[in-house]
């Protein structure tokens, strides 16, 4: 099967460099059904609303845009978010993640989860309670109508959170009576459904109402993370590099795949200009995922973090004469299940029981009101003005204490400030129910023409927690000729601090009776803070053929990291220490760095079979203060130097499509590193890796197509992004091996 595989990889390079010098005129002379979708001319000629909150077509944009279209989507089976931006440049995943935010992603260096706002068709998806978004298969694809990405800060139109950019899934909604099906099977005890349908009640072009419906159920045994790492799992590699765990646990190791599952169903409404959608989203993953096999169990299969989210939108667009006006309205309801639980090896309130499996129940919640007006004003056909209004208020029960039993939820209530009964030992440690506002004000003004783009703006925020912040953003696009462009950009941006760090709370108990205190809250956090550049070439080499050049540069500081903090007696009577650790801002920390990206696209290299191929390279190289006076360092950290990705696709023979994508990763250094000693122990370097993933579908009958996927072909054992900080992570996450997917989809 290896063979096969390589074969076919060396064949298609093959292809792809021969039809260089024989097919040029080839693809000037096709026609443009023969281009069909995948002509370069039409994806830069897409049009786009999140970069600039105003329908812009992507060559005019003078920031990065990417868009992953409907049709990627389907023909390459993407069952979730993670798997659709593992496509993109500067992005780096991991599919097996952690229990607190499932599947994560770094892009631009940055954790994607915690760093990028995520909003799905165009109001935000992630609660403000938790420490970042989980990303599971969650979420319908299968409904999604494109993906638009935008790399690089955008707070000047998004305020908060949108660090290292902005991923906006829009969903479609469908003109005509619609049903579709799609099951899948895999490796693990995989099981993917999904289904979906629109009615349309109205004639054609009179006033129409439109009904859309799906739902969705997705469920693995495990994820294939066991088999050849062993090495990772065993404490005993790590009692050299942790002293303190040494001869600590004495439970025999026992590691299983353990069971993920995802569900969501919902609906939307459309009349005329009103849209009124209602999504819930269920994600349940192991909570033990990553974490430190001296602590946690491996082998229960009932430890997980589950989550409920909920989300009622309205949304309103209308014109008069010159003026585009949007109005949304949401509520977003969030809740951790109530029957979360860690699985420690030691209990954390009856030392007696080391070595049983001890749960420790976690709840958190929140409730989330967003208003967001917008206009935008076509003061001339050169010159637009967008600018708009947001309010937020919220309710936060930020995540407990380790609890003995699961969390009596009648003891919290939306937006109330009151504490639930205290507990017998602990008192009120862990219950920090809190409300709080955010509105923000944002102004961009745009003059385009066929020469040159300019873009200003800025955005006031002001926040009831963290006071005021201003981000201004400056860029432009230049046409040097008619096939080449330059691109400049200034952006600054802001992290609010989540109420998972603000209010991290964990103790437990000693054998003397008194308390250990491992994390205290801290509401006095501040947000951390971005500066970027962006500079970028681009040059169409053929019609179906660009070759652009991205530089970058970003610097991050206020840095929240986990530090030492002495204990007031008079506060903590019953502390058993007289320090602790907190998070807080340190002020002298920060990261520097310096990309470049180099990305090329070539659609139709053999038009007679689609043949194209994506291609980027990611160079990042910079520096890190490390905080609390670890000092300085000349990488950073969790951030590979160099990254490539090759996609080729074709169809190969009449109603067949085969992509496959070559993922190869430099090293890195993990993010548990505290100073520089560690730093330059050669154990703390982890390897790179190649991946090679395969993807297609084969239309057996009109509406009726079977697809497949191979993930990981050659079974690379590798490592993804780290679960935590503070030494209580495995060296590295290990991720899925070699993995077997087919099914079937219909349309009717």
């Amino acid at each position: 099967m290896k063979r096969i595989i390589e074969g076919l990889l060396i064949l298609f390079i093959y292809i792809s460099i021969y039809s260089i010098n024989i097919n040029a005129k080839e693809i000037d002379s096709s026609t443009e059904e023969e281009l069909s979708f995948y002509a370069l001319e039409d994806i830069l000629n897409t049009m786009v609303t999140t970069a600039s909150r105003s329908e812009r077509r992507i060559k005019d944009l003078p920031v990065s845009v990417y868009v992953i279209t409907r049709e990627e989507i389907l023909k390459n089976n993407y069952t979730s978010l993670i798997e659709a931006l593992r496509s993109l440049p500067e992005i780096r995943i991991s599919s097996s993640g952690t229990g607190n935010d499932g599947s994560t992603f770094i892009m631009r260096g940055l954790l994607g989860n915690y760093y990028t706002k995520i909003l799905l068709d165009d109001m935000p998806l992630s609660p403000s309670v938790i420490s970042s978004m989980p990303i599971g298969e969650q979420i319908n694809m299968m409904n999604v109508d494109r993906i638009e990405v935008i790399f690089g800060p955008a707070a000047a139109m998004y305020g908060a959170d949108s660090v290292a950019g902005v991923i906006n899934i829009k969903t479609r909604m469908p003109k005509k009576d619609e049903v579709r099906f799609e099951t899948i099977f895999g490796t693990n005890r995989y099981w993917y459904n999904n289904v979906s349908g629109s009615y349309v009640l109205g004639e054609k072009y009179q006033k129409q109402t439109i009904f859309t419906i799906y739902g969705l159920y997705s469920q693995r045994d495990g994820s294939n993370i066991v088999d050849g790492y062993e090495d990772v799992y065993d404490l005993s590699v790590y009692d050299n590099h942790y002293p303190s765990a040494k001869g600590r646990n004495k439970v025999p190791l026992k590691v299983m795949d353990l069971p993920s599952k995802y569900w969501s169903f919902g609906s939307k409404i459309q009349y005329l200009d009103f849209i009124i959608s209602y999504d819930q989203m269920y994600r349940a993953d192991p909570s033990s995922t990553g974490m430190y096999t001296n602590s946690y169990f491996y082998d229960d299969e009932n430890a997980k973090m589950g989550e409920n989210i909920q989300r009622l939108c309205a949304q309103h667009q209308t014109k008069i004469k010159d003026f585009n006006f949007k109005t949304n309205i949401s509520y977003l309801r969030y809740r951790l299940d109530n029957d979360s639980y860690y699985s420690y090896i030691f209990s954390t309130n009856n030392p007696q029981t080391f070595g049983y499996k001890n749960k420790s129940y976690k709840y958190q919640a929140s409730d989330d009101i967003l208003f967001e007006e917008t206009v935008v004003w076509d003061l001339t056909k050169q010159i637009e003005i967008v600018s708009g209004l947001t309010y937020q208020y919220s309710g936060v029960f930020p995540s407990t204490n380790n609890l003995d039993y699961p969390f009596d939820e009648n003891e919290y209530h939306p937006f109330s400030e009151d504490k639930p009964k205290p507990d017998p030992y602990y008192g009120d440690f862990g219950f920090n129910p809190y409300t709080f506002y955010n509105y923000g004000l944002f102004l961009q003004g745009s003059y385009n023409s066929d020469k040159y783009n300019l873009m200003l703006g800025a955005r006031y925020d002001k926040n009831s927690k963290y006071g005021d912040s201003i981000n201004p953003r400056i860029a432009a696009l230049y046409n040097l000729t008619k096939d080449t462009s330059i691109r400049a950009s200034y952006n600054s941006a802001f992290k609010a601090p989540s109420p998972y760090y603000a209010y991290s709370s964990l103790a437990g108990m000693l054998a003397n009776g008194k308390v250990q205190y491992q994390m205290l809250p801290n509401p006095n956090l501040e947000p951390e803070k971005l500066d970027s550049y962006e500079l970028s070439v681009k040059h169409l080499l053929a019609k179906d053929c660009s070759l652009e050049l991205v530089g970058f540069h970003n610097r991050i500081k206020n840095l929240i990291s986990s530090a030492r903090y002495y204990l007031d007696p008079k506060l903590y009577p019953k502390a058993g220490m007289t320090s602790t650790r907190i998070y807080s801002n340190d002020g002298n920390s920060e990261s520097r760095y310096n990309g470049i990206n180099l990305i090329l696209q070539w659609k139709n290299i053999i038009p007679s079979i689609s043949f194209g191929a994506d291609f980027f390279v990611t160079y990042i190289k910079g520096e890190e203060i490390l905080p609390t006076g670890g000092g300085e360092i000349n990488d950073l950290r969790e951030v590979p130097e160099l990254m490539g990705k090759l996609h080729l696709s074709a169809k190969p023979i009449n109603k067949l499509y085969v992509g496959i994508d070559n993922i190869l990763c430099g090293e890195w250094y993990g993010k548990d590193i505290d100073n520089v000693t560690e730093y330059n122990d050669p154990y703390n370097k982890i390897s790179g890796y190649y991946l090679m993933n395969i993807a297609g579908n084969y239309e057996i009958l009109k509406g009726l197509k079977a697809n497949f996927k191979i993930e990981n072909v050659f079974d690379k054992k590798y490592a993804g992004i780290q679960a935590f900080t503070g030494n209580i992570d495995l060296k590295y996450n290990p991720q899925s091996g070699r993995s077997f997917f087919g099914g079937f989809s219909y349309t009717w």
